[in-house]
């Protein structure tokens, strides 16, 4: 079987995430993919992001700091896996898409509507796949709830609740995470929930909700959680403080299309 030359796009901590599950699908029987690039528009990324590929794949990736030299360089890659900031996945997508490669986005899709809509179409257009990194729902726990829910093992629910609640006034994981030109936090996570509500409870046919911002000012956190080490280098290149500009907690009821209602509330503030 012919393997699918693959490159990263995007080497932040996210990007350097990607690299591990990489890692994990060459040493599993679904290992059909080889790692050929890495791209970054900074070349400090793309040089960390090579360093840790060749320490988990034995070789180094070639490096890149823009999509056009590495579609030069490898005329037969097949596909890029787009880990940028939200605001720019259009962009970059779509341009991905127009030199002929298939794509896997991170999550959140894009910024607006708008752009998820032209990145569709820019695939249908060339023909190429287009896919969006949302691993929530294929955890095991979410695949039981939706199997339990599916053959109404607990009858027929009527009413759910969604709480993601997490107070204080630090930087969550990156400072461009409060940043409304970003997506801002509620975006950044959301995603991951409203995707579990339409996976176990099918969609939603309306909605009522409020979105605030609560801390004007993030502040530097002492140390990074254990689940984030992927962010050192950028934990350690933190300004002290940062001015937020996206909306930090968020309320809303769900009508679904079943007729179930959903109380749905998520807070970083």
């Amino acid at each position: 079987m012919s393997k699918i030359k693959l490159a990263l796009v995007g080497c932040g901590g996210m990007g350097t995430r990607h690299l591990y599950g990489m890692r994990e699908l060459l040493a599993s029987p679904f290992n059909n993919i080889e790692p050929v690039a890495v791209c970054d528009i900074r070349l400090e990324n793309a040089e960390l992001a090579a360093s840790e590929a060749e320490t988990l794949f034995g070789y180094k990736p070639a490096v890149f700091t823009d999509m056009e030299a590495m579609a030069v360089a490898i005329p037969d890659l097949d596909a890029v896996s787009v880990v940028t900031d939200p605001s720019v996945h259009h962009t970059v997508v779509c341009r991905a898409l127009e030199l002929g490669w298939h794509v896997m986005v991170e999550k959140p899709m894009a910024i607006t509507v708008g752009a998820c809509r032209m990145m569709i179409d820019t695939a249908a257009r060339h023909s190429r796949i287009l896919s969006v990194a949302e691993n929530y729902r294929r955890d095991p726990s979410a695949r039981l709830i939706h199997h339990i829910l599916e053959k109404e093992w607990i009858g027929k629910p009527y009413l759910a609740w969604c709480h993601a609640l997490g107070g204080g006034n630090t930087i969550f994981i990156t400072p461009w995470r409060h940043m409304k030109d970003k997506g801002g936090p509620i975006l950044d996570m959301g995603v991951h929930y409203t995707d579990l509500i339409r996976y176990q409870l099918g969609d939603i046919a309306e909605v009522y909700g409020d979105a605030r911002l609560l801390e004007k000012l993030r502040y530097k956190p002492e140390s990074i959680g254990d689940q984030y080490t992927f962010y050192q280098n950028r934990h350690r290149a933190m300004e002290e403080s940062v001015p937020a500009t996206a909306e930090d907690v968020s309320v809303a009821l769900f009508r679904m299309e079943s007729g179930i209602m959903v109380n749905w509330i998520m807070g970083r503030g």
